[in-house]
């Protein structure tokens, strides 16, 4: 390609919530590959916002049946304003 720029497979996109300091746990709610982006980027909004929505809830209930990580679920929940019960 000109100017020496190459294709390369797109990265895998992640949204993460995070805490303020480094030492605290970081919680994965969503993770995309770039089929599944391309997907969601030909969907409608409110189709793609729904599809989003929904795996991020799941994950989050996931993550709240684990001990370690269920205070971290909660709080990133009530943020989103998702409901886990």
């Amino acid at each position: 390609m000109a100017g020496g720029m190459c294709a390369r497979k797109a990265p895998e996109r992640r949204s993460s919530f995070a805490g303020a300091t480094q030492n605290q746990q970081v919680i994965t709610l969503l993770s995309v590959t770039s089929e599944q982006f391309e997907i969601l980027k030909e969907s409608g909004y409110e189709h793609a916002k729904s599809i989003v929505g929904e795996k991020i809830s799941l994950r989050l209930h996931s993550l709240s049946l684990d001990p370690a990580r269920r205070d971290k679920a909660l709080i990133a929940a009530r943020k989103l304003g998702i409901d886990l019960d």
